[in-house]
């Protein structure tokens, strides 16, 4: 019986010995410390395991220590914690251990389920990060596209797996391109800032918006640059239709005609695709100058023709009644009052006349009040010495006609409140009139004369 018993305990220490240096197998090692820590209580544990259950034990608390921050990080660590974990515990595996202490449910569970579970949360946590950083890139790309490549290129340092990091990479890719358009967009930005020309401005500005539209501060430049070069504008074409006006006095048509189609030229340069309705009211100017234009030409040379025919004509006598006729006929004609050679045109046919039709004139034109018409014809038949016994008749018309001019002028000198000349040319008109025509003024201009009395003392 002493025999089987000591059989047994030689067994169970061989075991034992066993138990304490097994390495793999961590549920017997834990077995075997706890058995030979109690026989070492009640001092049955062989001398020679004494020193193989310290260094069983260091190394089993090292491995459940080791073991626990693997489950631990497998589960709650980041995505490198998570990647590191799962190297470890493969590395367990791979090494043959059968178990491994998992910390959160505080057991030795087996080792290839610990490492599925690890790769499942792995997995999981690749999935999670990956969403988070393409959300991220996403929200702020537009704004903040170098923020976000900056973050996706961090991002990839990371231990993805291989279809996340594939995703990242295009994400990444298709940041890069905004960032490129950023950088040409801030390019030609600074360009454009350098431009003197507000049109040519106006027009970088917009082509660095249509690149990348969300550069601090853009829009802001851009409505200044739209209104300084409208407002360029503006004045230019404001320019071209005084001096349109001018050239079509002087007949310098083809002059006009140029400085319109470049005006019209920097209105179609206008860079927005959709003009607005100023520049559009500007084009409407500039239009209705360019009928204006045509217009005064094809009047002038029409106009032209006639008068060389009439002048042709006028000073022959056996033609002279065609020429007064179609003279009639033009003098009448809206198109041609514009016409400076008109009004010449008018005195060569006059001069022309007989003597009684140039008399009919000035007294038709005297009853018309056209002062200065009369003073013309009036003194042109004077001058002449060829009025006989109608002189008297072209000075007294002469004279009043000079006398209602001086009148009014006397009325735009009052107007004026010029009081002192309006004084000095009262006593003109007065003191050049005989008594019984001095009493009439006198009469007329009783007002005027008082209000002046009172003003200046007269």
């Amino acid at each position: 019986m002493t025999g089987e018993n000591e059989l047994k305990i030689k067994e169970m220490l061989v075991s034992l010995r066993s138990g304490l240096k097994d390495r793999r197998d961590i549920r017997r090692l834990r077995n075997a410390i706890y058995e030979a820590e109690a026989l070492d209580i009640e001092g049955k544990l062989p001398i020679d395991l004494e020193e193989i259950l310290k260094e069983s034990r260091k190394y089993y608390d090292e491995l459940r220590r080791q073991h626990g921050e693997e489950t631990t990080m497998m589960r709650f660590g980041d995505l490198k914690s998570r990647h590191d974990a799962v190297q470890k515990i493969m590395y367990c595996v791979a090494v043959g251990q059968k178990y491994i202490y998992d910390t959160t449910t505080n057991t030795d569970r087996p080792a290839f389920e610990i490492l599925q579970d690890a790769q499942r949360l792995l997995k999981e946590a690749c999935e999670n990060s990956l969403q988070y950083e393409l959300g991220i890139a996403e929200e702020i790309k537009q704004n903040h596209p170098r923020s976000a490549m900056q973050r996706l290129e961090k991002a990839l340092q990371e231990p993805f797996d291989e279809t996340s990091f594939r995703i990242l990479r295009e994400k990444l890719d298709e940041i890069k391109h905004i960032v490129d358009a950023q950088e040409k967009a801030e390019k030609i930005l600074s360009d454009a800032l350098q431009e003197d020309d507000y049109l040519r401005r106006f027009e970088g500005i917009l082509y660095a918006q249509s690149v990348f539209q969300n550069i601090p501060g853009l829009s802001e430049q851009l409505n200044q640059s739209r209104h300084a070069a409208f407002s360029l504008l503006a004045r230019q074409i404001d320019n071209v239709l005084v001096y349109a006006e001018a050239f079509i006095k002087i007949f310098e048509f083809d002059t006009v005609r140029k400085q319109i189609l470049d005006a019209e030229f920097r209105l179609s340069s206008w860079p927005e695709q959709e003009k607005p309705l100023e520049i559009n009211d500007l084009d409407e100017k500039l239009q209705e100058t360019k009928s204006q234009v045509l217009y005064t030409e094809q009047s002038w040379h029409e106009y032209i023709r006639y008068a060389k025919i009439i002048r042709e004509q006028i000073i022959n006598p056996d033609k002279r009644a065609v020429a007064n006729q179609l003279f009639d006929r033009i003098i009448q004609d809206d198109h041609f009052q514009s016409f400076p050679d008109l009004r010449i045109l008018k005195m060569e046919v006059e001069n022309y006349s007989g003597l009684g039709e140039q008399l009919a004139i000035a007294k038709s034109a005297y009853a018309q009040s056209d002062w200065s018409k009369v003073i013309e014809i009036t003194a042109n038949a004077t001058k002449s010495g060829m009025a006989g016994q109608l002189a008297n008749d072209f000075y007294i018309l002469q004279n009043d006609a000079q006398l209602e001019l001086n009148i009014h002028m006397l009325y735009d000198k009052i107007f004026a409140e010029n009081y002192k000349e309006a004084r000095y040319l009262l006593s003109r008109i007065l003191s050049t009139q005989d008594e019984n025509k001095r009493s009439v003024l006198e009469s007329r201009l009783s007002s005027e004369i008082q209000f002046l009395r009172e003003k200046t003392g007269f």
